[in-house]
């Protein structure tokens, strides 16, 4: 007999970053926000996200420094 528990009813979480978590709508081209390194990781696959559900809509990200990265919408 297993000893893992069973659970039913957990509703399966949302891989998309939560809305307004950072501001990609909002942002023209040009524009950036810094993040912090301990974000670095999640920032690319939420502006990749964001990017497919926006057509027209594209950013970069960069390591400035040990403790600032930056990511700008550059289309």
């Amino acid at each position: 007999m297993s000893e893992v528990k069973i659970e039913k009813g957990i509703p399966v979480p949302s891989r998309r970053p939560k809305s307004g978590k950072y501001p990609f709508s909002e942002m023209e081209v040009g524009d950036s926000f810094v993040i912090h390194p301990d974000n670095g990781g999640l920032i690319c696959g939420a502006a990749r996200i964001h990017k497919l559900n926006h057509p027209g809509m594209n950013f970069t990200t960069r390591k400035l420094s040990d403790t600032e990265s930056r990511c700008w919408r550059i289309a």
